[in-house]
């Protein structure tokens, strides 16, 4: 209260003085407390000039000091006492310090005008005034005189122990030094101590509501003893010194706190003016250095639970931008604020354990760090860091104060973020929007993937997007877009499933991204791709999969230069886009399955037309193959006949006919190449390579045209093979389920197709045999003679049947007699006549294809005649047979010949209905024989007959034996052309036969009677023993067969007839007739 001791001091000089005063007016001052030091100043000055008036009259009417009683005006004026000499210094000084505390200035000036009243006190022309740091323990100087600008920087902050001014702090008292007797411990102080020539200093302390505030330093250059009461006046003035520095410290920190006041006040309006995060965060951290004065300021944001730097404003040094922008919270001084929400200040940068960036901190001179945490409606948003370069200048007056910047900053921060995010989100809105309005609007795929792919680049702020279809044909992802991305990139890229964060984002189903690929070991890439990625310059990536129903169908991919961690906001807008292209692919493939649908049903219902209105297979067929290679965009489609009876499968129909003109592959069994392994075993084949399959032919075709790729199907109906459908492509054939559909469709459109062309064609095969075998059986019912009739029927059987040539022959036991054989057209070739009539003939069964027609009763094909065993080599030399048809002549379940039906001119072999008409007009033809036999037995018998009636009429009147032996003879030589005649009598006495007529070579022999054994000897003993008649072609063989002596005089004649002769149930004889040559019929 110094006031107080102000008034103090004076009273007894007032007392002295008459009491000019009473002592009554000084005890409200005497009560005054320092607070109310500002509403005592002018009483306090208004004491002061009464004081002075008192000790000016003192001084004129008392001579003598104390209790002198002179006049005024008597004697010599009073010369002051040391007591009141040195009291009334004391007043001057108080009074000079008073003064100074009404002016009211700063702390700086306060202290150096009360530190020259002091000097000016004491004489002396050197002093300083330092201030306590309690938390450093130093002295700091605040005002000084006289000193040297080496001395002040020697004196700028003292410590409090070790120095003569940190002495009179911790005694209390004024210290009194000789620096001669006892000079400073630091050598530089020492040496300027003697060089200015200061001899004695005097350290005072400067009390502040009972505590030393500071010290006042006063600095002689003599010295000399400092009586007790200079002393106290010191002391005096140091407390006095003391109120005015505490007012001075008090004005200006109400001054300061005012200006941050207004500062918050101001910087909160900027803070709320604007909604920018970025904006606010810069706004921030420079308002930190504008609210403490020299400090730095960083702020740290909560992304991704990590804090992040996003601001920082007072930093000197530039490498502060390579110090680490990331912290994991519990980490440094603000992770640990972070965790723990509560504010935290450190004084010692160098030894503090939760610091980080110690060597930076230091070069920065930072000396005290205080951290507070950005809480906005209890959501920790990030912790706002400011570092000082001032000791004390973050005591908790200001980290309070700091903390309530820290609210307001984290209000702007929250409604700048929510902003961002709502303007984020409307950008959002408005590119899903953009987009599912383009989805709706069109159905195009290409133009919504392009629009995609921009909003992609436009909402992340990314250099480049794209988007990926997984290629089965390819066997990885390959782009469908890509933007921002070079040519090269797009088409080298193809990426494995689980392969980077693309292809792992395909398999999981979940988003995937790297900060940094290259960094990264959790992503793999082959060599080829790393090197593609390397080239192309991108370190970061997002990849989210497009999900089509359930099904994986690729990725959308974002990338940036630099190595990002994506947010979650990021990838929640990747995968809404991602969705939206999957429904825009969805909705393309849709349309596009529709229009190829619609496209598809619109070919199939003209196929269907022309199935259903052309019978014709070849036209048929060739409009299924058009079809096929369209609706399948495959270059050729092949259709395949099978002929199951012959196991082939024969060309029908080429979608190409460019590409048909070289392909010489017409005709394969069942046993050669792909198409044969599809009718035999009846199942589908693909092949993506055919130069890679042992099993295809006529691969130089394949080479030429640039095709590698088969797919083939069978074509079945009720379960008979019908044909293959064979597709040629030049890139491996990939069905879905719609085209797996529409192949089944045309293979049923062909199986329809084939079958009612076969019907039709059947139809009218049958139709044409029909006609055919009316037009044969009208030959052959002809009144025409045997050799015409025989000729016409083998030129209208060649014709029908569409062969070269005809040829029948007729089968007698073992020989075989050629009837007739013509060619188509009629011509003849008497070369070839001379060489059938006159080649020695091969016994029936002796002949492979002759032998296989009489156990199978069936037609026996033969389509290459050059390459068989199944007729003669000679046949084939002498007639020039190609191909060969032999069909067996039945009758009454026996092959009496055959029908031989060829080609020596045409080329290719027989088809089915050709052998089924040649069955049917060979049926005909052996009746025909059979009747033409018939009627020849018929007028053979009726010869015989008229012969038999011409020899009764003969011999009826003939009773003479050897004129009826005569007779006889010359009957059965006119009527049977016979030369040999043999007529054997049983005589029963003698159990022998008498020859009783031989005739041989015409002749009759007459001599003595012959006799033949009737039993056991020639075929004469067989007729007698079974009264059959007997005929042969080989005499000596029939005798053999039946057990029977051949007769010797009959060996020579091969070919026998013989007959009994018969009374009743009698046999009386036989009758036998004998040819070299001919042979006897039935």
């Amino acid at each position: 209260m110094p006031l107080s001791r102000l008034a103090g001091h004076v009273t007894p000089v007032l007392l002295a003085a008459e009491g000019v005063l009473a002592e009554s007016a000084l005890a409200p001052a005497m009560l005054l407390e320092s607070a109310d030091l500002l509403r005592a100043l002018p009483w306090g000055v208004g004491l002061l000039a009464a004081s002075a008036v008192a000790l000016g009259l003192w001084s004129r009417r008392s001579p003598g000091g104390a209790g002198s009683s002179g006049e005024p005006g008597e004697g010599r004026p009073a010369v002051p006492s040391g007591d009141l000499l040195r009291r009334n210094r004391e007043l001057e000084a108080l009074a000079a310090v008073a003064a100074t505390i009404a002016r009211g200035a700063d702390l700086a000036t306060t202290a150096n005008e009360t530190l020259g009243i002091a000097c000016s006190l004491a004489g002396v022309q050197s002093g300083a005034v330092h201030r306590l740091d309690s938390r450093s323990q130093t002295l700091v100087l605040v005002a000084q005189r006289g000193l040297t600008p080496e001395e002040a920087d020697v004196l700028r902050q003292r410590p409090v122990v070790g120095s003569f001014l940190g002495r009179a702090v911790l005694t209390g008292a004024v210290d009194v030094t000789s620096l001669e007797a006892t000079p400073p411990a630091e050598p530089r102080l020492r040496e300027l101590a003697r060089h200015r020539g200061h001899r004695m200093q005097v350290a005072v302390p400067i009390p502040v509501k009972d505590e030393v505030w500071g010290v006042l330093s006063l600095v002689a250059g003599e010295a000399r003893e400092v009586p007790g009461g200079e002393v106290e006046i010191l002391k005096s003035v140091a407390r006095q010194v003391g109120v005015a520095l505490e007012r001075a410290t008090l004005l200006e920190e109400a001054a300061a706190r005012h200006q941050r006041l207004e500062s918050l006040a101001r910087l909160g309006l900027q803070l709320t003016a604007t909604l920018s995060l970025g904006e606010v965060a810069e706004a921030t951290t420079r308002a930190v250095v504008e609210i403490v004065a020299g400090a730095a300021a960083r702020l740290w944001l909560i992304e991704e639970g990590r804090l992040v730097v996003r601001a920082e404003a007072g930093v000197r040094n530039p490498e502060s931008l390579g110090l680490p922008t990331t912290l994991d919270l519990g980490e440094g001084l603000p992770g640990l604020v972070a965790r723990t929400r509560e504010a935290a200040v450190t004084e010692d940068i160098a030894g503090d354990p939760r610091l980080v960036n110690i060597p930076w901190l230091l070069s920065e001179g930072f000396v005290a760090e205080a951290c507070v945490p950005l809480v906005a409606r209890e959501r920790l948003l990030g912790v706002l860091a400011i570092f000082s370069r001032l000791p004390g200048q973050l005591g908790a007056s200001e980290v309070d104060m700091l903390g309530v910047f820290a609210s307001h900053a984290a209000t702007a921060i929250e409604n700048a973020r929510l902003f961002a995010e709502a303007q984020q989100r409307a950008a959002e809105y408005r590119a899903l929007f953009e987009v599912g309005r383009l989805i709706g609007s069109t159905l195009h795929v290409e133009q919504v993937l392009d629009m995609i792919a921009e909003r992609c680049r436009a909402l992340m702020g990314v250099r480049a997007a794209g988007i990926f279809r997984m290629d089965e044909t390819q066997g990885g992802l390959v782009y469908d877009r890509g933007a921002g991305l070079s040519p090269e990139f797009i088409r080298g890229l193809r990426i494995r499933p689980g392969e980077g964060t693309t292809g792992r984002a395909f398999a999981q189903g979940v988003p995937i991204w790297s900060a940094d690929l290259f960094a990264d070991p959790a992503i793999s890439l082959d060599e080829a791709n790393r090197a593609l990625v390397a080239r192309e310059g991108y370190r970061a990536t997002l990849s989210v999969p497009i999900v089509i129903k359930g099904r994986p169908h690729g990725a959308l991919a974002v990338y940036w230069w630099e190595p990002h961690v994506p947010t979650a906001a990021e990838t929640e807008v990747l995968s809404a886009l991602a969705a939206q292209a999957a429904i825009a692919l969805d909705n393309a493939r849709l349309f596009e399955a529709a229009e190829m649908r619609a496209a598809r049903l619109l070919i199939l219902a003209r196929l269907g037309q022309v199935v259903s209105s052309s019978l014709d297979t070849d036209e048929v067929l060739g409009a299924i193959a058009h079809a096929a290679a369209e609706l399948m965009s495959t270059p050729a489609v092949l259709l395949w006949v099978a002929d199951e009876a012959a196991r082939t499968v024969e060309l029908r129909a080429f979608s190409d006919p460019g590409l048909a003109a070289d392909f010489t592959v017409l005709r394969v069994s069942f046993d050669e190449g792909a198409v044969g392994w599809v009718a035999t075993h009846r199942q589908p084949f693909q092949a993506p390579d055919i130069f890679a399959d042992h099993r295809f032919i006529g691969r130089e075709w394949w080479q030429a045209h640039g095709l590698r790729s088969f797919l083939a199907v069978p074509v079945l109906h009720e379960g008979v093979l019908l044909g293959v459908l064979a597709l040629h492509g030049r890139e491996p054939f990939t069905l879905g389920p719609d085209e797996g559909d529409l192949l089944d469709s045309f293979v049923a459109q062909a199986a329809a197709a084939i079958r009612n062309a076969r019907l039709h064609a059947e139809t009218r095969r049958r139709l044409e045999e029909t006609r055919a075998l009316l037009e044969v059986s009208e030959i052959l019912n002809s009144p025409l003679k045997p050799r015409q009739l025989l000729k016409q029927a083998c030129i209208t059987i060649a014709r029908v049947c569409q062969v070269d040539r005809c040829t029948i022959e007729r089968w007698e036991g073992d020989r075989v007699v050629p009837l007739m054989s013509q060619f188509a057209d009629g011509r003849k070739d008497p070369a070839q006549w001379a060489a059938f009539a006159s080649m020695a003939s091969y016994p029936p069964r002796e002949v492979p294809a002759h032998a296989l027609a009489i156990e199978t009763r069936r037609p026996v094909v033969i389509q290459d005649a050059e390459h068989t065993d199944l007729i003669p080599r000679e046949w084939v030399e002498t007639y020039g047979h190609k191909s060969w048809l032999c069909v067996p002549l039945i009758r009454r379940d026996e092959v009496i010949g055959v029908l031989n039906l060829d080609n020596c001119e045409r080329e290719g072999g027989f088809a089915p209905w050709q052998a089924d008409l040649a069955m049917a007009v060979a049926g005909q033809l052996a009746l025909a024989i059979e009747n033409a036999e018939l009627a020849e037995q018929t007028r053979a018998r009726l010869e015989d007959l008229s012969v038999l009636h011409e020899l009764s009429r003969a011999v009826t009147g003939q009773l003479d034996q050897a004129g009826l032996l005569d007779a006889v003879r010359q009957q059965v030589a006119r009527v049977l052309n016979v030369s040999h005649v043999l007529i054997l009598l049983h005589d029963e006495t003698r159990d022998e036969m008498e020859a009783v007529l031989r005739v041989r070579d015409g002749i009759r022999i007459d001599g003595e009677p012959r006799w033949y054994p009737a039993r056991g000897a020639g075929l004469t003993s067989v007729i007698m023993a079974t009264g059959s008649p007997v005929r042969t072609d080989d005499y000596a063989g029939e005798c053999a067969r039946r057990g029977v002596a051949a007769l010797m005089g009959v060996v020579g004649r091969p070919h026998w007839l013989g007959a009994p002769m018969t009374a009743g149930d009698r046999v009386l004889g036989v009758l036998a007739l004998g040819s070299p040559e001919r042979p006897f019929t039935e």
